[in-house]
């Protein structure tokens, strides 16, 4: 019995050996500047052929799984993008490199500065041009108490306040319902809001 269980297991064993790729490679390493050898984090390093992609981390260390004869392609913003091809011959299933990588150089359009030619122009411009106001400003005029008092004059009651004042004009009527409902000829509040509304304009015929 013992010698067919250990039959059993020697078979399933080399079957499952069999089934494993021999051409895969845990391919990994680490990622360095040319100019000073420093550690380079986030490389994106990519298998086009399997379609695999991985980020070095923090200390510039990488692995991904690989063919043997693979290419493989490390890029990242301010270096230039090399490749390395896994050798086909290699005899373990695991492979470490460092790879270096060269900085890139960007050349950016030039700007020239003009200065004014008297600072009596200068003066000028500040004292009688005009400027923009940037987006705090523009803000801060939209938001002001007179502005928002001239939208509130010119701009008609939405729905809810229609209900609202339709509503206590109604709640008025039922109110004094049967009786003389009292006169505010005398009523210093009624007067005050009177003139306020005067002075807002609120009584002039809209156009």
């Amino acid at each position: 019995m013992k010698k067919i269980v250990i039959l059993l297991v020697s078979f399933f064993v080399t079957k499952v050996y069999a089934q494993i790729d021999t051409n895969m490679v845990q391919f990994s390493g680490i990622i360095v500047t040319s100019d000073s050898l420093r550690s380079l984090p986030y490389v994106a390093v990519k298998n086009s052929k399997m379609k695999i992609v991985s980020l070095s981390d923090y200390e510039g260390f990488f692995s991904l799984a690989s063919k043997k004869g693979d290419t493989l392609y490390f890029s990242i913003l301010g270096y230039q993008t090399t490749q390395y091809i896994i050798p086909k011959d290699l005899e373990s299933n695991r492979y470490s490199i460092v790879q270096v990588m060269n900085g890139d150089t960007f050349y950016l359009p030039g700007t020239v500065i003009r200065p004014y030619p008297k600072a009596d122009e200068v003066y000028y411009n500040l004292e009688h041009g005009t400027f923009a106001d940037d987006r705090l400003e523009t803000a801060r005029k939209n938001l002001s108490k007179e502005n928002n008092d001239a939208l509130s004059i010119n701009l008609a009651m939405d729905g809810n306040e229609n209900y609202r004042n339709y509503m206590n004009q109604q709640y008025q009527r039922y109110y004094w319902i049967g009786q003389t409902p009292p006169t505010r000829i005398l009523d210093p509040l009624a007067w005050n809001e009177f003139f306020n509304n005067w002075k807002s304009g609120k009584y002039k015929k809209k156009k």
